[in-house]
């Protein structure tokens, strides 16, 4: 072989050499854009996907937040809309449940029945009527003792101090039953139905009532205290025969009667022993409505249906006033809509 031929297949060889490194850094290259350019569009997608997620969440958020407040907006309606609520007194419900234990012949209610059959002269003796007919004889000499202002006889005095006794008693067991009532009930705002009403009196009533029979509390001792006062008192006739006057006691022998001791107004259509209450009752509307309408939401979904729970427990051992109490604030809580409000720790409810 000639030398030439030597140095062309040692330069051609070299050249293939050469070519082939040259295609495998191009092939290296090509391969390395499409890695580059995968990662891009990868990077891409996935932004894309993480901004869908996050505007999905945004909207599913204000929707959430659009649900709530509209719901919200609706109970405040209901609650403000003074065209829509009734305004009724206590006394009225007290005057309906202790009704109903004078007819079942209930301690201390069934010697009294003030309510169910309020006394008028003729229950103290002062009766002018006989066989039907009007006795004038004693029909003026009656009417004499009243505008002298003179004492009642002894067997007259001994009926009203007994009417007397059970009307500070009926009063005591209500005013000390309406302080049963937390402050948190006293302004209902329309929330409560009267369903719902009597069940919370119904409570505060038996409550009451358990301190009366109870010899040392306080309810006791007053009542007691002032029947010893009574007991001292002579009773006159205050001007009419329907006015009686016992000492300290001033007795209205109307319907519903009135008493008072030491001129202050002790029981009365208004209220007891110095203390009145009113609700405000929506005529369409309730606590539990307002629950459902807050459990129709996402947001509260679960927090309503806890705080339902827990005070349905309650409700069955009978503490509608502990029960309510919950609602009430839960929902206060709840229509100020603060995302960073523990509705469940702030009432000390189970999770």
């Amino acid at each position: 072989m000639s030398f030439k031929i030597f140095i062309f297949i040692v330069i051609l060889c070299s050249l293939n050499i050469n070519s082939s490194f040259a295609f495998v850094s191009h092939d290296k290259e090509k391969k390395s854009t499409f890695q580059k350019e995968k990662s891009i569009q990868q990077r891409t997608t996935k932004e894309k996907r993480q901004e869908k997620g996050k505007r999905q969440t945004r909207e599913k958020t204000a929707g959430k937040r659009n649900e709530v407040q509209d719901v919200i907006r609706r109970i405040k309606t209901f609650t403000t809309n003074k065209d829509i609520k009734i305004v009724i007194s206590s006394m009225k419900i007290f005057h309906f449940l202790i009704q109903k234990k004078e007819m079942k012949n209930i301690y201390p209610y069934a010697e009294c029945k003030v309510f169910s059959h309020p006394w008028t002269p003729k229950e103290i003796g002062i009766n002018f009527e006989e066989n039907g007919w009007i006795n004038e004889n004693k029909k003026q000499y009656f009417s004499a003792l009243a505008q002298d202002f003179k004492y009642l006889p002894p067997e007259q005095e001994k009926r009203i101090k007994k009417y007397i006794k059970c009307l500070f008693t009926y009063s005591y067991i209500i005013r000390t039953a309406m302080k049963k009532i937390t402050p948190e009930l006293k302004f209902t705002g329309g929330l409560f139905s009267l369903h719902e009403i009597k069940k919370i009196v119904s409570e505060a009533l038996n409550l009451a009532e358990k301190d009366f029979r109870n010899p040392n509390s306080s309810l006791s001792k007053k009542i007691n205290s002032l029947n010893e006062l009574l007991s001292l008192s002579s009773c006159r006739f205050a001007g009419t025969l329907t006015n009686i006057q016992c000492d300290n006691f001033f007795v209205k022998l109307q319907i519903p009667p009135e008493l008072y001791i030491n001129n202050s107004r002790i029981l009365s259509s208004q209220g007891a022993a110095g203390v009145g209450l009113q609700f405000e009752i929506a005529k369409n509307f309730s606590l539990q409505k307002a629950f459902e309408m807050m459990k129709s939401t996402s947001k509260y979904h679960d927090l309503v249906t806890k705080i339902e729970n827990y005070t349905q427990q309650l409700e069955n051992k009978g503490k509608f006033i502990e029960a309510s109490r919950i609602k009430k604030l839960a929902l206060d809580m709840m229509l100020s809509n603060k995302a960073s409000v523990d509705i469940l720790r702030i009432l000390d409810i189970p999770r």
